[in-house]
């Protein structure tokens, strides 16, 4: 059975003011800890459009995760921004379920509610993943 991952695209700050990327990023937490039974991973892509992440800004970004407080969700690192550019990434957050074979089954540019999110997850879960589709293009 083909166990998702969450990958979220958003903007990590270095510190534990309240934002759009940080309140995805506990949806995302969440939606993974209900699931946690199931396998489901997640992970988190800082993107800032147009910019390369320096090498010394990584250990901002990493402190930026251990702020943030996240335990089921890990952090990977693209300072290039291409697995951004090859999703067509323009917003933040953007979130897609993807398949184990990398196929992305579900897409959603800007905030989305833990209870969509949820939706999706389960219904792929059960029925192993919706049609493909992309939601609030901006």
């Amino acid at each position: 059975r083909e166990t998702p991952t969450i990958l979220a695209f958003v903007q990590m700050q270095p510190d534990t003011q309240p934002s759009q990327s940080r309140r995805q990023a506990l949806v995302l937490e969440s939606v993974i800890h209900q699931h946690s039974d199931q396998g489901i991973r997640g992970a988190l892509m800082d993107y800032e459009p147009g910019i390369r992440i320096r090498q010394e800004e990584i250990r901002s970004l990493r402190n930026a995760f251990y702020d943030w407080s996240l335990e089921d969700v890990s952090f990977i690192l693209d300072p290039d921004n291409k697995t951004a550019k090859q999703l067509n990434v323009n917003a933040v957050p953007t979130i897609f379920l993807v398949s184990v074979p990398g196929c992305a089954v579900w897409a959603h540019a800007g905030p989305v509610p833990a209870y969509e999110l949820e939706v999706e997850v389960s219904r792929f879960l059960r029925h192993g993943g919706p049609a493909v589709r992309r939601e609030n293009q901006p």
